[in-house]
């Protein structure tokens, strides 16, 4: 008799990635922001303030999270792991105010920066071509692609790319120019 034996799959996935996974995925659902996800993990640390929070006008979504939360913290999920969800969710809703005082900071001219701030405000596409203003030297280009346009892509997005992008010339004097 010839048996065969499986050999069961390896699974590499790390647990706690699917826990934060789902918190953030409720979250998203439900629009739970940074300052409610905050309260939520307050509440999944400490119960008693459950009981005091019941009486304010805390959302129904944001005590379910707290629950979700405190069953995977049982479950082995680390406070870090959550409090590093947070912190990205705070930076991502503060990007477009972090852009717009990036741009602010930098060396160039009123209307560069006016112009810098409505790629943002508008989700406009095209090229943004960076120059030096000395020199009239070429330092870069950065494409902003159609589909910016479409509603998947929020302004935070575009934010947090542009800051990715500009932040090696926030130090430089330099001249920007945009065509749509």
């Amino acid at each position: 008799m010839n048996k065969q034996f499986e050999v069961p799959a390896i699974k590499n996935e790390d647990p706690q990635m699917s826990q934060i996974k789902k918190i953030e995925d409720f979250s998203k659902k439900h629009d739970i922001g940074s300052t409610d996800l905050f309260a939520a993990y307050e509440m999944a640390l400490d119960s008693s303030l459950e009981e005091e929070t019941s009486k304010n006008s805390i959302r129904e979504e944001v005590k379910n999270l707290a629950k979700m939360m405190d069953d995977f913290m049982k479950d082995g999920l680390t406070l870090n792991r959550i409090k590093e969800l947070i912190n990205s969710r705070s930076e991502y809703e503060a990007a477009c105010k972090n852009y717009y005082a990036m741009v602010n900071g930098m060396q160039i001219n009123d209307k560069g920066k006016r112009m810098l701030n409505s790629i943002v405000e508008k989700k406009r596409t095209g090229t943004l071509m960076i120059s030096d203003a000395q020199t009239a030297e070429e330092l870069g280009e950065i494409n902003i692609p159609k589909d910016v346009e479409k509603d998947e892509h929020s302004q935070n997005d575009l934010a947090i790319e542009l800051i990715r992008c500009l932040s090696r010339y926030k130090d430089k004097n330099i001249e920007v120019m945009f065509s749509e």
